[in-house]
């Protein structure tokens, strides 16, 4: 007896530093900010998947606004597992909702691969690996996009899919069946304004054609024109038909946020995706002053945005 309450003692101490570093791990692995913004009913849906109750789930989805549905989506696919989601998938007789959530936990996770490398930084392992995910996610987004309320959602995230296989005329087919869906979709224009960047293959040209012609919705003109001056600032890409002179640069960028501002305090965003717009100003207010950019710090709290923040 005395022997295996010794041997047990022994080891006890090694489970439990099994477990734990199994706790560490999956904590490493899971998204450091939670993608429901506070939205209570936003985390219920990802419990509901967890716990298998699929209809229940999918109730709450089909009755979200287009700026919500991307938010939701996001939030489970990276909240939940693989495996989660690949039960979900199966157990729901692989519909366009599953597809839909299934293709963005492909796609989240290839650019978690990638991460902010250039392809050529990546190892052969992690390029496999990126492209691998970059497949798998396609057919399932594209299983979903002849349902109605999911097709400008799933065209977006195929945007994004296409860019990062460097399929340019299927980034534009993508672009122009999603707002020919939901011309307000927000997210739509996101991607596409990345996709059209120089640095994925487009052109200075494609950013300015594509800044004259964002419809009027407020949230949508204000945040894209302030991501593309800030990718345009950082980039050293003139899309605003800038001079040379840093300086007059320099209080362009200024200008805008500054403008942006005074819009923002006199008709603040009610959209759950008004978190993008914040995080851009966060970023921009640093050519202002440094009490603007602790406001929308305050504004943020913990809800960092996909863009500009990327995974977290």
């Amino acid at each position: 007896m005395w022997n295996v309450l010794g041997f047990m003692a022994a080891i006890l101490p090694i489970v439990a530093g099994l477990f734990f570093i199994r706790k560490v791990f999956k904590a490493l692995r899971a998204p450091a900010i939670n993608y429901a913004f506070g939205r209570k009913d936003i985390e219920v849906i990802s419990l509901f998947i967890s716990n298998k109750k699929y209809e229940q789930a999918e109730t709450m989805l089909s009755h979200f606004n287009s700026d919500d549905l991307t938010q939701a989506i996001d939030h489970v696919a990276l909240t939940l597992n693989e495996k989660q989601l690949k039960n979900y998938y199966e157990n729901s007789s692989k519909n366009a909702l599953s597809s839909l959530v299934l293709g963005a936990w492909y796609l989240h996770n290839a650019w978690k691969v990638r991460s902010n490398k250039v392809a050529s930084e990546l190892s052969t392992k992690q390029f496999e690996s990126y492209v691998e995910h970059l497949r798998l996610s396609g057919p399932l987004l594209q299983a979903a996009i002849n349902e109605s309320w999911l097709a400008s959602e799933a065209h977006s995230r195929l945007i994004r899919v296409s860019m990062g296989l460097g399929y340019s005329e299927a980034v534009e087919e993508h672009y122009r069946a999603s707002i020919k869906e939901n011309p307000e979709h927000l997210w739509t224009y996101i991607h596409y304004s990345e996709a059209i960047q120089p640095k994925w293959g487009g052109s200075v040209e494609q950013v300015q054609n594509f800044i004259s012609s964002l419809p009027s919705n407020y949230l949508i003109r204000t945040t894209l024109r302030l991501k593309l001056v800030y990718d345009s600032y950082i980039s050293d890409e003139n899309y605003f038909n800038l001079s040379d002179d840093p300086e007059a640069v320099n209080k362009f960028v200024a200008d805008v946020a500054s403008a942006i501002d005074t819009e923002i305090d006199a008709n603040p965003p009610e959209s759950i995706q008004r978190f993008v717009l914040y995080g851009y100003m966060y970023l921009m207010t640093q050519f202002i002053d440094k009490t603007v950019q602790k406001k929308y710090n305050k504004l943020i709290g913990n809800n960092y945005s996909l863009y500009p923040f990327g995974i977290m």
